[in-house]
């Protein structure tokens, strides 16, 4: 599944890191919010990698990863200090969140990104953010190799791994440039949810016991 036009008006630019988060009441889980609990509890990195970290660790379907995620994305913070510890609890409602919104046909998946009163270059950035901690948190879901993954989701994966080293492309102009950063953010919308899914199989009903003859 290519993205086609969607990447009009961005390039390829480095980027790299990830996140924490602090204490988030479920109903205030938005990227500023979460931005500011991560800054106050001294984390290197933003909402957008933290968030497609966890939404990659569910998206594989398995919270095993979950302990060995967290202590990648707190690297050295002192756990005992309390802001630390309110990261943790955080990331463990946001991962929840990022699994409900995944496993449900009525609360749509959207990936955590800067407000659109942002510049175009800001929320380009945090999108090559969110895709490379999606990547890495999948990664922790007991799918080491996602280069050899086939079919539709290898594809994604490929995909998203363009999109982490997006930027804007300074010979487009904005409102091109605006194009493309909605096309591309719903492409990962969708394409998130189609690796759930195909990770992700419904458990045949059992209801139904065959005749034996």
């Amino acid at each position: 599944m290519a993205t086609g036009g969607a990447r009009i008006g961005l390039q390829a630019t480095n980027g790299g890191g990830f996140c924490q988060a602090g204490l988030i009441p479920l109903s205030e889980t938005s990227y500023q919010v979460l931005d500011d609990l991560l800054q106050r509890a001294g984390a290197e990195c933003d909402a957008a990698e933290c968030h497609g970290a966890l939404s990659g660790l569910a998206s594989a379907g398995t919270l095993a990863g979950a302990d060995q995620l967290l202590e990648q994305l707190l690297g050295d913070l002192d756990p005992a200090d309390v802001r630390v510890a309110e990261c943790r609890d955080s990331m463990l409602r946001v991962l929840r969140v990022c699994q409900s919104e995944l496993a449900s046909t009525d609360l749509p998946f959207t990936p955590m990104l800067p407000d659109d009163d942002e510049s175009i270059s800001v929320r380009a950035s945090a999108l090559g953010r969110w895709c490379q901690g999606f990547l890495f948190g999948l990664s922790l879901g007991g799918l080491p190799d996602l280069a050899e993954l086939p079919g539709d989701v290898g594809e994604i994966i490929r995909d998203l791994a363009e999109i982490t080293r997006a930027g804007v492309d300074e010979a487009s102009d904005e409102e091109q440039s605006e194009a493309a950063y909605v096309d591309i953010v719903e492409f990962i919308r969708v394409s998130v949810q189609l690796v759930y899914e195909e990770l992700n199989p419904p458990v045949e009903s059992q209801d139904t016991v065959p005749t034996l003859h």
